[in-house]
């Protein structure tokens, strides 16, 4: 019969509550240390996403300011330009550093369209005009008027007077190239009617390079390395038409850089009886055969002394069948 513990029981025989103390307080502990992990990660991650916030917006400003870097094109810019009423390049600056400006107008118009337009202040500004000295050469020249797709004499000067042309363009090409290539205007833009022009292609001497450098000899190697697929496509395939009106003198000068010797025309050769002589078979078949070449030989005078009758070639023998015997 179990009989109930007393107080002086459990003195005698206390209870170990050290391991349950242990177990706690490491569960306490790693509750503590996944907590503190917790709010690390946590942190961590608010802290990420302010940063690709930063960099987002760093981002869109940079391409806000990109964008208007951007300057607008010349031709736009220039006109905008003279309109200011500025008169020297110390105004512009100041007129830019007072807030003036436009976003897409460049504070240096002189680096922004170097390459582009810019023929100086005074051409910026209107207040002058800048002239050059020194043009392209003319082939050079030449493949720059015909990358510009204008059809006529009228369009090219309306694309010089917008301020467009380049300081090394004349704007008077014909005066400036008369004794240097000048073919007319239609040559000039590329746009002979009926022709083949050198548009989307290099000009010729620097596609004829590009041929020699292959070591071709002929048309028909030209068309099997064409065929091949080995043709660049500034590189026509049949540069007799392309180069045409624009340098082309014959295949042989085309893969060589030599011109074929032009063949001598042809002489037509008139027989006189004033400077040469007949021979004696010639004039008695005259006489046996055509009464107008009697009358010819009676015309010839008398007492006037005949050359002696040249003897009959080796391989054709005289016909005298038709003399007395």
């Amino acid at each position: 019969m179990n009989t109930p513990h007393t107080r002086s029981e459990d003195l005698r025989h206390p209870v170990n509550h050290a391991p349950l103390a242990v177990n706690m307080a490491k569960a306490n502990k790693k509750k503590n240390e996944d907590a503190k992990d917790a709010a690390k990660a946590a942190e961590k991650a608010v802290k990420k996403k302010n940063k690709d916030a930063k960099e987002a917006a760093k981002a869109a400003e940079k391409a806000v300011k990109k964008k208007n870097k951007m300057p607008r094109p010349f031709g736009e810019a220039l006109a905008t330009a003279r309109s200011t009423g500025l008169k020297s390049s110390r105004e512009w600056h100041a007129w830019s550093q007072r807030g003036g400006r436009l976003p897409d107008m460049p504070a240096h118009p002189d680096e922004a369209y170097k390459h582009l337009g810019w023929q100086g202040w005074g051409h910026w500004l209107g207040t002058g005009t800048t002239r050059t000295k020194t043009f392209l050469p003319f082939d050079e020249a030449l493949a720059a008027a015909h990358a510009l797709g204008l059809g006529s004499r009228a369009e090219w000067s309306a694309w010089c007077a917008a301020g467009l042309r380049p300081s090394d363009m004349p704007a008077s090409p014909k005066e400036r190239y008369k004794d240097a290539g000048w073919q007319g205007w239609k040559h000039w833009l590329g746009n002979s009617s009926g022709q083949h022009h050198t548009r989307g292609f290099l000009p010729f001497d620097a596609a004829q390079a590009e041929a020699r450098a292959l070591s071709l000899s002929n048309m028909r190697e030209w068309k099997a390395w064409c065929k091949r697929g080995a043709r660049p496509p500034d590189i026509p395939a049949d540069p007799s038409k392309t180069y045409k009106l624009h340098g082309w003198q014959g295949w042989e000068h085309w893969l060589t850089g030599v011109a074929a010797p032009r063949r001598a025309a042809r002489k037509n050769h008139s027989i006189s009886t004033a400077t040469v002589p007949l021979t004696a078979a010639a004039a008695l078949c005259a006489t046996a055969g055509a009464g107008a070449g009697a009358g010819a030989g009676a015309g010839a005078g008398v007492g006037v002394p005949q050359p002696a009758p040249e003897p009959p070639s080796a391989g054709r023998a005289a016909d005298n069948s038709h003399l007395p015997s």
